[in-house]
């Protein structure tokens, strides 16, 4: 009976190592996979890090571009203005004056030489485009609103770079048969013009009419250009605050 008791014993001692060792070993596993996981995190941590670093250096150049771009299309909407003004005096003086001065004359010459130009800008939109790939893969609050207003940018753009060929078309369709003795150019690319016949070729007045409207248009796709673009400039503004909290 003392040896059957003994053997219990034994076993039970036995049996208390394996669990020691069982004990052990689950916290080894624990420590590994606790290292593992914290590792990851850190890794993560300094991922997000450098993707932030990043970011905020790609929006902190845009600004400076935006301010760049914006600056271009107010320059070139004055200019577009001042085509606009150009003709609309042309047809002042081809309605109301009978014999031009020679100021008059130069305002004409001048009207005649933009008579087909839109000033429309063009930009490479592939930056844009890279942009809002950047933005979208972050993990910002605000990206939506700033994806939204480079996607109207882009659209403006595409619309811009139409237009000159839906106006030029435009303009042209209906004076196929335009009269040459009224206005033509010569051999040096200057204007050369009959006023008195101006003065009762209504289709050539049309003409003038049409021309100014698509400079109309064409400024105020610059003004809605600057429109997004000054918005979009505050909503980076947000973003790099978002950033570097």
């Amino acid at each position: 009976m003392l040896k059957f008791f003994r053997q219990i014993r034994q076993k039970l001692l036995a049996d208390n190592k394996f669990s020691k060792y069982l004990l052990y070993a689950v916290g080894e596993i624990l420590l590994v996979v606790i290292g593992i996981l914290i590792a990851l995190q850190v890794d993560n941590w300094n991922e997000e890090i450098k993707e932030n670093n990043a970011l905020i250096s790609i929006l902190e150049n845009e600004k400076i571009s935006i301010a760049i771009e914006i600056e271009k299309e107010e320059a070139q909407i004055q200019e577009i203005n001042g085509w606009i003004d150009t003709v609309l005096n042309a047809q002042i003086i081809i309605e109301e004056v009978d014999a031009p001065t020679p100021q008059q004359q130069k305002v004409l010459e001048s009207a005649f030489e933009v008579l087909n130009y839109l000033g429309l800008r063009t930009r490479k939109i592939e930056d844009l485009q890279s942009l809002s790939q950047s933005i979208s893969r972050s993990k910002l609050t605000g990206k939506n609103e700033v994806v939204r207003t480079i996607s109207k940018l882009i659209d403006r753009y595409g619309y811009g770079k139409d237009l000159l060929d839906i106006h030029q078309e435009n303009l042209f369709g209906h004076d196929r048969s335009l009269n040459g003795d009224v206005l033509w150019f010569n051999s040096k690319d200057e204007a050369v013009y009959n006023f008195e016949l101006m003065k009762t070729d209504y289709k050539f007045q049309h003409y003038l009419t049409r021309s100014r409207r698509h400079k109309i248009t064409s400024r105020n796709t610059g003004l809605k250009i600057v429109e997004n673009y000054k918005l979009l400039s505050t909503q980076i503004e947000y973003l790099l605050k978002e950033l570097e909290k």
